[in-house]
């Protein structure tokens, strides 16, 4: 946005007259910089040319008008850019909210599997239940884990995705 802003000041700039200094004589002797303001070197004169186009047939108020337009290009892709961030910090945010929900949820279900198991590895033991009962409730229990991890890890995955839309803070191999 800054270089689309600055091509509006060059743009501008050709409605002004340009001055330009430049030397139209130099004295022969003074070839070495030292003489060159030395007395015999002083034949030299400075000119000074002013240009100005006084027709131009709308060129100049053109040239302004697409530099405007690229500016409001610029800032129009800058704010896309802005909004699409705070979208995702926002769905982030959101999405990590119900994650940390869920991940609560499913810590007191694999406690619950935890403590059934318990109670059937103990009944097993005593004798009052078979191996099936057992395999059932401990196939319960590594299920109710297995999502618990896997809460964990959609927690890690969209941790990353909100820190990418803050603007990340890694750099890029």
């Amino acid at each position: 946005m800054a270089a689309a802003n600055a091509q509006i000041g060059v743009a501008k700039a050709a409605w002004f007259p340009q001055l330009t200094l430049s030397p139209t004589y130099i004295g022969y002797e003074s070839a070495q910089l030292a003489r060159l303001v030395s007395a015999p070197a002083l034949v030299w004169s400075l000119g000074l040319q002013a240009g100005q186009t006084l027709f131009d047939n709308g060129k100049t108020r053109a040239g302004v008008d697409y530099a405007e337009a690229g500016y409001q290009a610029a800032a129009s892709s800058y704010r896309q850019t802005v909004l699409q961030a705070i979208q995702e910090t926002q769905d982030a945010l959101s999405t990590l909210q119900g994650l940390d929900q869920a991940s609560t949820q499913q810590g007191d279900a694999v406690s619950s599997q935890q403590h059934a198991y318990d109670i059937s590895l103990l009944r097993y033991r005593e004798g009052l239940d078979n191996a099936l009962t057992l395999a059932i409730n401990q196939q319960s229990l590594l299920g109710a884990q297995r999502l618990q991890a896997q809460l964990h890890g959609s927690q890690f995955v969209w941790s990353v995705n909100l820190i990418k839309a803050l603007g990340g803070g890694w750099q890029a191999q």
